[in-house]
């Protein structure tokens, strides 16, 4: 998520890491920035470098404290006072390159609603997990009535995938299998489930639903339960 603010803007984000942890991390290309929301609003967090991705820093924050900021944030200045607002506070270096960033975004086109599990190309996605720099993902193709599974690995850091697998090597590779299972064991290499999940193709719910149990997740948890709450009975469902 990108939040714009009187004090910069920043990308809102949960790393693997943070899963299960309570924590989120705001991301920036400027360090003073970070600092500055920090100072005012985190309790004088240290921003940390980035060892890779987008950005070349960030800070580490309790999920709750980042929502408070951020509703702080969004009633501190009217709309139309944001530019003197963020000239103000950042300079107007800063601001001039804020607005650019807000003309470009006004310039874009809305684009057509579509299934994520649509068909790309001939291949249809049924699970695909990821996070900041990285995603998994199997696909399904059917080709003169025969079916195969593609795992699909692409990472462009060195701290998604581990050393030994990449090394800081952008990674972009498919591997292709006749049964679900082979395929699954490719991804699960990389353990897909603490990952954070896009899409789950409806028709099979039921199969990643079963996947998930299989490795101790609770499919109703909150990370997964927006995919997956079409198949699952919460009303009945037995924990």
């Amino acid at each position: 998520m990108w939040i714009q603010t009187t004090q910069g803007t920043f990308a809102v984000a949960r790393s693997p890491e943070d899963l299960g942890s309570g924590m989120l991390r705001l991301l920036s290309n400027s360090y003073g920035d970070l600092l500055l929301l920090s100072d005012r609003h985190f309790n004088s967090i240290d921003p940390v470098n980035c060892s890779s991705g987008f950005f070349t820093h960030y800070l580490r924050a309790p999920e709750s404290l980042v929502t408070l900021v951020i509703a702080k944030l969004a009633s501190e200045v009217w709309y139309e006072e944001l530019p003197v607002a963020i000239e103000t506070l950042s300079g107007s270096k800063h601001s001039a390159e804020y607005w650019s960033m807000y003309k470009n975004l006004h310039n874009l086109q809305p684009q057509q609603e579509c299934n994520v599990a649509e068909l790309s190309g001939k291949e249809q996605v049924i699970l695909k997990v990821g996070c900041e720099g990285g995603s998994l993902s199997i696909g399904m193709k059917e080709e003169n009535g025969q079916r195969s599974f593609v795992a699909h690995i692409f990472d462009s850091t060195p701290t998604f995938l581990s050393a030994e697998d990449g090394d800081g090597v952008v990674i972009n590779s498919g591997n292709e299998f006749t049964h679900w299972d082979e395929a699954m064991e490719c991804l699960s290499q990389h353990q897909w489930w603490k990952l954070h999940p896009l899409a789950v193709a409806q028709q099979f719910q039921e199969l990643i639903i079963a996947e998930l149990r299989q490795r101790g997740v609770d499919p109703m948890c909150e990370e997964w339960s927006h995919l997956l709450k079409a198949t699952i009975d919460f009303k009945d469902y037995k924990y």
